[in-house]
C-alpha cells in the first residue's frame, strides 16, 4: 500500500476548504483517510494554513509522498526547510538562527511581493484613466464651441426686436407709397388734360435724349477702322519673313547638292585607283 498526503475537499457549494490528510493512493479523493494532520482555506487573505509538523514529519520519514499542493503548503510553512537543516546535522541552536533567517526573508518577500501588486494596480488603473480623459478633452472642445451659440441664443430677443421694427418701417413705406399712388389717381381722373402734357413733357427729354446718343457711335466705328489697319499691317509684314525663309530654305538645298556632288567626284578616283 502506498500512502499519499493530499487534500480532501470540504465545505459547500463555491466556498470550499480543504483538508489535509494522510490516506491510500488508490482511495478516491474525498474517500476515507488515515489521519487528517492540518487545515487549508484558500477564500481568507492571507490564505488559513494550519499544520501539525510533528505529524507531517513522521509520515514523510515512514515513505509518505505529498502530492504538489501539499509539498508548496510545507515549503512556505518552513517545513521541508527543516528537514534539510536537520539533515545537514546541525543542532536545535543552529536550526533556530536559521529558521529566524528564513522568517525575515519570507517576510521581505512578501513585502516585495504587495509592492508589485500595487505597482500592477496602478497601471492598469493609469490605463483605464487615459481613455476616459481623452473622452473627456472632446467634451470640452464641444463646451467651448458651444458656447458662442448659446450667445447667440442669448442675443436673439434683441434681433427679433430689430426685425420686427424693420417690418414695422417697411409696412408703412408700402402704405405711404399706396397713399400717393391713390392721390395720383384721383388727380389724374379730376384734370385729364394736365396730366397728358405731363406725360408729353416727360416722352419730350426722352427723344432729345435718344437723338444725342446716335454720336456716341463714332468711336466704336474708328475703333473697328484701327483694328483693321493693325491687321492690314501685320499681313504686311509677314510677308517678307516668308520670302526671307524661302531664300534660306533654297540656299540650304543648294548647298547640300553642292556637297553631295563632291562628294561623288572624290568617290571615282579612289574606284580607278583600286581598279
Amino acid at each position: 500500500m502506498s500512502v499519499r498526503i493530499r487534500l480532501t475537499r470540504m465545505g459547500r457549494k463555491k466556498k470550499p476548504f480543504y483538508r489535509v490528510v494522510v490516506m491510500d493512493s488508490r482511495k478516491p479523493r474525498d474517500g476515507r483517510y488515515i489521519e487528517c494532520i492540518g487545515i487549508y482555506n484558500p477564500l481568507i487573505e492571507p490564505p488559513e494554513v494550519t499544520l501539525q509538523e510533528d505529524r507531517a514529519n513522521y509520515w514523510m520519514d515512514q515513505g509518505a509522498l505529498a502530492s504538489f499542493t501539499v509539498k508548496s503548503l510545507f515549503r512556505h510553512q518552513g517545513i521541508l526547510y527543516k528537514r534539510v537543516l536537520i539533515k545537514k546535522g546541525l543542532d536545535e541552536a543552529g536550526i533556530e538562527e536559521e529558521m529566524k533567517k528564513w522568517e525575515v526573508l519570507q517576510i521581505e518577500k512578501k513585502r516585495r511581493t504587495a509592492e508589485k501588486s500595487e505597482m500592477k494596480m496602478k497601471a492598469k488603473a493609469e490605463a483605464k484613466k487615459k481613455p476616459e480623459e481623452e473622452k473627456v478633452e472632446p467634451e470640452k472642445e464641444v463646451k467651448t464651441e458651444a458656447d458662442p451659440e448659446d450667445a447667440e441664443v442669448q442675443e436673439k430677443p434683441e434681433v427679433k426686436e430689430v426685425v420686427g421694427q424693420a417690418a414695422e418701417e417697411k409696412k408703412s413705406e408700402k402704405a405711404a407709397d399706396e397713399k400717393a399712388e391713390a392721390e395720383k389717381e384721383e388727380e389724374k381722373a379730376e384734370h385729364p388734360a394736365e396730366a397728358e402734357e405731363k406725360v408729353a413733357e416727360t416722352e419730350t427729354p426722352a427723344e432729345s435724349t435718344g437723338k444725342e446718343e446716335k454720336p456716341e457711335q463714332a468711336p466704336v466705328d474708328e475703333a473697328d477702322e484701327l483694328k483693321a489697319e493693325a491687321a492690314a499691317d501685320e499681313k504686311q509684314e509677314e510677308k517678307p519673313k516668308k520670302k526671307a525663309k524661302a531664300e534660306q530654305a533654297e540656299a540650304k538645298a543648294e548647298t547640300d547638292e553642292k556637297i553631295t556632288a563632291e562628294g561623288k567626284e572624290e568617290e571615282k578616283p579612289d574606284a580607278q585607283k583600286q581598279a
